[in-house]
């Protein structure tokens, strides 16, 4: 999880979150977590632009309450930027357009 990297267009500067610290910062944490190739975990395929997660485990890992990852993903999921699916046992968070963030322009 730790090897390579990802891509900053300097767009961003202009996205409508950008000046929300708590919802910039779940955004970027996730483009840093979610699979960048398919993955195998406990028999499902979790696919490049996904993760599993809760909201107590970002919450965790990014040091915020529970309660702002909360309303950070909600305006996450209001401008379609994630999913959000709800399973009987974990989430699956997606980065909507992580192919188009991802990829390499001149």
């Amino acid at each position: 999880m730790e090897q390579g990297y990802i891509y900053l267009h300097r767009s961003l500067l202009d996205w409508e979150w950008y000046q929300d610290i708590n919802t910039k910062t779940v955004f970027l944490h996730l483009l840093l977590t979610v699979n960048y190739q398919p993955k195998k975990w406990q028999g499902i395929t979790i696919e490049r632009g996904q993760r599993i997660c809760t909201y107590e485990g970002l919450a965790e890992e990014i040091g915020l309450s529970v309660r702002n990852v909360r309303t950070a993903i909600n305006h996450l999921k209001a401008t379609s930027e994630v999913t959000w699916t709800n399973k009987q046992k974990y989430s699956l968070v997606q980065v909507v357009n992580y192919d188009k963030y991802q990829e390499v322009t001149s």
